[in-house]
C-alpha cells in the first residue's frame, strides 16, 4: 500500500491526523540523520506549498478575475514572468518571507483587476499597490497574505 492510500483510507479525524503527524515527524528525523540536506529541502518545499500560493492556485484565481478594463475584461493582464519583471524593475525583491513569486503574479493582476479606473496604464502604481498589499504590516495570519486573500476570494 502507498502512503497516499493509507492517508486517504485511514486519516479521517483529528486523532488520526495527530498520529500521522507524529509518525511522519519521527520518520523525517530518522532520515535527517543520514540526509540532512534532502530533509531541509523537503520541509522547505512543504512549507512553501502550504504557506504561499502555488502557481496553480494563483493561476486559477487570476483566470477568474473580472476586471474593470474593457481591454482585458477577465483574467490576467500580466503573465507571471511579466508581473515579476515589472515588480522587480521598481526595486522590489522577487520574493521574501512575506510573499512568493506566485504572490507577485496574483497581486499584480488582482490590483489591475480592481483598480484599473484609478491607475489606468501607470504600471508603477500597480507595482506599489501590490507591494504594499503583499507586505502589509498588520496582517498576522496563518498563511502568507497572498494565499489567505486569494483563496478567500476564489
Amino acid at each position: 500500500m502507498k502512503y497516499r492510500d493509507i492517508v486517504q483510507t485511514f486519516v479521517d479525524d483529528e486523532l488520526s491526523m495527530e498520529t500521522l503527524a507524529d509518525k511522519t515527524n519521527d520518520f523525517i528525523e530518522k532520515v535527517r540523520e543520514k540526509h540532512p540536506e534532502e530533509v531541509e529541502d523537503f520541509l522547505h518545499a512543504l512549507k512553501t506549498d502550504f504557506y504561499y500560493l502555488t502557481y496553480d492556485e494563483a493561476k486559477r484565481v487570476v483566470d477568474n478575475l473580472k476586471n474593470e478594463s474593457s481591454e482585458h475584461p477577465t483574467g490576467e493582464k500580466w503573465n507571471k514572468e511579466l508581473a515579476i519583471k515589472a515588480f522587480t524593475s521598481e526595486g522590489h525583491p522577487r520574493s521574501t518571507d512575506k510573499y512568493s513569486e506566485n504572490g507577485v503574479y496574483y497581486a499584480m493582476n488582482m490590483v489591475y483587476s480592481d483598480f484599473f479606473p484609478m491607475y489606468k496604464d501607470d504600471v508603477e502604481k500597480y507595482v506599489e499597490h501590490a507591494y504594499l498589499f503583499l507586505t502589509d504590516k498588520d496582517y498576522k495570519g496563518k498563511y502568507a497574505k497572498e494565499k489567505w486573500y486569494a483563496l478567500k476570494k476564489a
